[in-house]
């Protein structure tokens, strides 16, 4: 909008000699027209005041000047009086006139970020003292911000593409499904020592794995017997914050554009006020002009990418945070959010020399507040006392804000929060849902599948104490100690084969060669046939004390393994009638022996088959 000029300022008025009553004291008539107009042209005085307060820059006038004039005229003559009261209304008409018409000035000042200092680029040459901004220094500039858009482009692509937090996107949840019922629910990956399934160590987190890592992310998500905040209202509270960090870069970058519209054209001010295009001011340098050409370059070549990069970020990084089912990992994708939104910053305060730094931070834009009510909400909101209009334009400008602020919330929670939600408990279903004490095992024959349930009554079986000897000689032999009894140097010697019976006592000792290994695995249950069969003393010793520990000492049915110290003192309750025992022997009461289960009974026949008599010649057929 054209600025209109003030071609001849108002002046004051000078006053004349005070008026003296004492003069005319013959015309009554006359002292009270004075007193009159005296009080007239004292309420035009107040208001013409009201109006100059108003416009700092114009001249004062003062009507008691025009008063004095009029004082001073013949008594009785009126004309003098209303040509006064004229004269004071046509100066207050001209005040308000220039006043109504001419927009105010006001500064927004620029930040320290490589997006400001591109502004640089488009000015000219500028007589101001200390201003020195030269070619290289643009071409720097240049440079810096094309990298500054190539960082936050690229590294807001990497978020939308392959940071995705969504732990439950394409089969995932099929897949942990499956693995639920063929691997969870497998007898032969049950464990033995706590008597449980797999699936079931995985829900009480007994058990490291892939399946277990996503499981206790997603119980820690809902809160699922927890007391915290479900990770779903946590991570409303991140979008929120990111959602009012991008509204601040958005309304800086559209405050400082209005700021740059609203600067006056060249073609709009006068020869004498273009010497160039920054001034010098008390606290720094000022751009006061800046051609329509100017303006466009800025806003296409600076704004439009900063804005389209700030809502990008806002899109990427409110769908990256709501999509984050990992409680865990939130702050680090919030930190990874915020390096995007400081890059401009970094930029110019690590690459930018300090001279162009501090011109920047000094440099201010000084644009035309506009009385019409479209252009106002163009420009920036002033800091200062304006006028109501601007009161109501601050006032509608926060409401907004706060509209924009829980819409962005709503639109996360519906689209992407509950959505995540509703995976999650899935997710939760699928794994650790419905029954869990079950195990099965693929039949012989049929090859579908035979289920067991795994009962209280099981899980307290006094054979656990037997898996547990398994892990205790596996943990000895690997180099741990031993849990349920105290560390013994000769039985880790003879579990290791450096013991020198195991040189002297063929296979006396559970370490064999790699071959004999495979050859073992390979045969399987036919070990009886073969000439692998024989006693494993070492194996029974690690059983003896790990069954004689504490832990089992309630246990009925185990209470013999206290007097068994070899395979020969296991013969009485393997051997019935110089033939190996059968289940019958103990069912029927033949075997007279109650102290030992025909459970255990068949685990010491195989941990000592040739002293029981379960070693047989391999057969030799004759061809």
């Amino acid at each position: 909008m054209p600025m209109p000029m003030m071609t001849s300022p108002v002046q004051p008025v000078q006053p004349s000699q005070p008026h003296d009553a004492s003069v005319h004291p013959e015309d009554g008539a006359a002292s009270l027209a004075s007193a009159e107009l005296e009080r007239r042209v004292a309420l035009l005085e107040a208001q013409l005041a009201q109006v100059l307060k108003e416009n700092n820059r114009l001249t004062p006038v003062s009507p008691r000047g025009a008063l004095a004039t009029a004082a001073e005229a013949p008594p009785g003559d009126s004309s003098v009086a209303l040509s006064v009261q004229a004269e004071v209304m046509e100066k207050r008409k001209s005040v308000k006139s220039v006043v109504t018409e001419s927009p105010m000035e006001d500064d927004f000042p620029m930040c320290p970020s490589i997006w400001d200092a591109a502004i640089l680029i488009c000015l000219g040459s500028s007589s101001a003292p200390g201003w020195d901004v030269r070619l290289s220094d643009k071409v720097m500039i240049m440079m810096m911000f094309c990298c500054n858009i190539v960082m936050q482009v690229v590294f807001l692509f990497a978020i939308a593409t392959t940071m995705n937090g969504d732990p439950y996107k394409g089969d995932t949840i099929s897949s942990m499904k499956y693995q639920r019922l063929f691997e969870g629910h497998s007898y032969e990956l049950m464990d033995r020592t706590s008597m449980s399934s797999r699936i079931e160590r995985v829900c009480n987190q007994n058990w490291h794995n892939r399946l277990t890592s996503t499981f206790t992310s997603t119980k820690v998500y809902l809160q699922i017997g927890g007391f915290g905040i479900p990770g779903q209202f946590i991570c409303l509270v991140a979008v929120g914050i990111w959602s009012l960090t991008m509204a601040k870069e958005i309304r800086a970058t559209l405050d400082q554009l209005g700021a740059l519209l609203m600067l006056p054209s060249l073609n709009q001010v006068s020869s004498e006020d273009c010497s160039g295009q920054i001034i010098a001011s008390d606290d720094g340098y000022t751009i006061p002009r800046m051609s329509n050409r100017q303006k466009i370059f800025v806003t296409l070549g600076v704004f439009i990418p900063r804005l389209l990069i700030s809502l990008t970020a806002l899109v990427v990084g409110t769908t990256f945070l709501a999509d984050t089912a990992i409680v865990s990992e939130l702050i680090l994708n919030c930190c990874a959010l915020e390096i995007v939104h400081c890059v401009d910053e970094l930029v110019f305060e690590s690459l930018v020399s300090r001279k162009l730094q501090q011109l920047v931070q000094k440099t201010r834009i000084r644009y035309l507040k506009q009385k019409s009510v479209c252009l106002s909400f163009i420009t920036p909101e002033s800091a200062g006392e304006g006028t109501p209009e601007e009161g109501s334009k601050s006032q509608l400008l926060m409401c907004g804000r706060m509209f924009y602020l829980m819409v962005i919330l709503i639109i996360a929670w519906v689209t992407t929060l509950q959505p995540l939600v509703g995976l999650a408990e899935t997710a939760y279903e699928a794994v650790c849902g419905r029954q869990l004490d079950v195990a099965y095992v693929t039949h012989p024959a049929a090859g579908l599948p035979v289920f067991a349930e795994i009962r209280a009554e099981t899980k307290a079986s006094s054979i656990s104490c037997f898996y547990a000897a398994q892990h205790e000689a596996i943990a000895m032999r690997v180099g741990f100690d031993p849990v349920h009894f105290p560390r013994n140097d000769t039985l880790n010697e003879l579990l290791n084969g450096t013991h020198p019976l195991c040189t002297s006592l063929d296979d006396y000792c559970p370490n064999v060669p790699l071959t004999q290994l495979t050859a073992l695995n390979n045969v399987a249950g036919e070990v009886f046939d073969t000439d692998m069969c024989g006693d494993e003393e070492v194996l029974l010793q690690v059983l003896r004390l790990t069954c004689g520990s504490p832990d089992w000492s309630n246990h009925h049915g185990i209470e013999a393994l206290a007097q068994i110290y070899s395979c020969a003192d296991v013969r009485p309750y393997c051997v019935c009638n110089s033939v190996t025992c059968v289940e019958e022997d103990y069912q029927n009461g033949t075997h007279s022996n109650v102290s030992m289960s025909w459970e255990w009974a068949e685990v010491l026949a195989g941990i000592c088959a040739q002293t029981c008599k379960k070693c047989r010649t391999p057969v030799v057929v004759a061809r």
